[in-house]
């Protein structure tokens, strides 16, 4: 049987995911989500964040990563290539 799944990875700022996080512990503070005045304006801002990472395209979220671009001189990326065959 062929395996058709395919596999997209989108680049995401490391930030929008970070204040996701951080929003995801109000949940654990049922007297300030039972805040009519706060929940209100939680879930606005809720939904900016969450419009932030959400990826382009419907499937699921199979993993998450941090990516970490970094600039090297010609020799560091030769050393890297040569360490990270496969």
């Amino acid at each position: 049987m062929k395996n058709d799944k395919k596999i997209i990875i989108t680049k995401q700022k490391l930030d929008w995911n970070l204040v996701s996080y951080f929003m995801r512990m109000f949940y654990g503070f049922p007297a300030v989500m039972k805040d009519k005045g706060f929940r209100e304006i939680f879930d606005q801002l809720n939904k900016y964040v969450s419009s932030k990472i959400n990826p382009p395209y419907s499937g699921d979220i199979l993993e998450e990563y941090v990516l970490v671009e970094q600039e090297v001189t010609d020799e560091v990326y030769a050393t890297w290539l040569e360490n990270n065959k496969k």
